[in-house]
């Protein structure tokens, strides 16, 4: 069984959750918000520490 999932927020929200929570105040890239069926395989933003401070990224 695959693990699909989604991710209903527009861009406007994730910058803004991004910033709030996670003090990042820039994203690079270009998400294509709301998704409704993203499957394992696919890239998908997200939050990483690095031992510092967070950074938004992808993920497969």
């Amino acid at each position: 069984m695959c693990g699909r999932f989604t991710l209903v927020v527009t861009y406007e929200e994730l910058l803004e959750i991004l910033d709030k929570n996670y003090d990042i105040k820039s994203f690079n890239g270009k998400v294509e918000l709301p998704r409704y069926n993203i499957a394992p395989t696919q890239n998908i933003i997200s939050i990483i520490h690095d031992g510092t401070q967070y950074r938004a990224g992808y993920l497969k």
